[in-house]
């Protein structure tokens, strides 16, 4: 379905849970809810957030409330859908293409690697944020301090970055990447 509409009081499950159990399931990203119950205490409404509800309506219903709230959680729900079939082309378009992206945090340093850009630069990460140090991890000794002095510069001064460095794998081979950005 493209909405569900759910009471927080249901017989057998209550809501919250089962709205964690069409979450987990499958294609449970993309149907919309809305929990509509007689409840309005922030606990009840921040448990209903954190089981993955989209949007919350209390009762009584005010029925022209009600389809204004469905018609936006459906077009909000359109947007994200539309953005995960976006994503899902770039990365397919990213390893054909075998290049990649990142993303620096210029706050915490942290680094956002498209899954690509993992594999690009030999990294065996099963997340796609990490930090500079593993970043580096695969850059050959003799680029790595003068990568690391390049890439912090360039979060420090904001300033577009472009550097040809080596990397390695585990069997030794020897890769060249050109890493180029633009703040």
């Amino acid at each position: 379905p493209d909405i569900i509409l759910m009471d927080v009081n249901m017989t057998g499950v209550n809501g919250f849970e089962a709205c964690k159990n069409i979450r987990q399931s499958s294609g449970g990203n993309y149907v919309q809810i809305l929990m509509v119950t007689g409840l309005e205490d922030p606990e009840s409404i921040r448990k209903a957030f954190e089981a993955g509800a989209d949007g919350f309506i209390t009762k009584p219903l005010n029925l022209e409330i009600l389809s204004q709230r469905i018609y936006y959680t459906l077009r909000a729900g359109k947007a994200f859908r539309e953005l995960h079939i976006s994503e899902s082309l770039l990365t397919k378009a990213q390893k054909l293409a075998k290049i990649g992206h990142w993303q620096a945090d210029l706050r915490t340093g942290d680094f956002f690697c498209s899954p690509e850009s993992l594999t690009l630069l030999n990294l065996n990460i099963q997340k796609n944020i990490i930090t500079i140090n593993e970043f580096l991890k695969s850059v050959i000794f003799e680029d790595k301090l003068r990568v690391k002095e390049m890439l912090e510069n360039a979060i420090d001064t904001k300033i577009a970055l472009s550097i040809e460095y080596q990397i390695t794998d585990n069997k030794a081979s020897i890769k060249h990447i050109l890493n180029q950005s633009d703040i």
